[in-house]
């Protein structure tokens, strides 16, 4: 048997001392618009989250958001913009269109 069909390592377990099950999910590299690889990821976490929450699981959710990458530096080129305004405006832009 492997470590990773064991019962104890398949189930999702709480921090016992807050009770709360802690998620890290990696979010998109903002420097263009939301796609559907974007769409499907945000919304198939978020269905699980929703999920977890019914059942009674506190859930701490985190997404990170690539906001420094060479597509987004060649993109700021491209628009003669700075890397920073590239990243705020699709990052705004992705989670405006998650709000959908």
């Amino acid at each position: 048997s492997s470590p990773s069909s064991s019962p104890s390592s398949s189930l999702l377990q709480p921090n016992s001392f807050s009770n709360t099950l802690s998620w890290y999910s990696c979010g998109p590299t903002v420097y263009d618009v939301a796609h559907l690889g974007h769409g499907r990821a945000y919304v198939s976490l978020d269905i699980l989250v929703r999920c977890l929450k019914m059942f009674g699981v506190n859930v701490w959710h985190v997404m990170g958001v690539t906001d420094i990458d060479d597509k987004i530096i060649i993109k700021a080129q491209q628009e003669g913009t700075s890397p920073q305004n590239i990243a705020e405006k699709y990052e705004e832009s992705f989670f405006s269109s998650m709000k959908r």
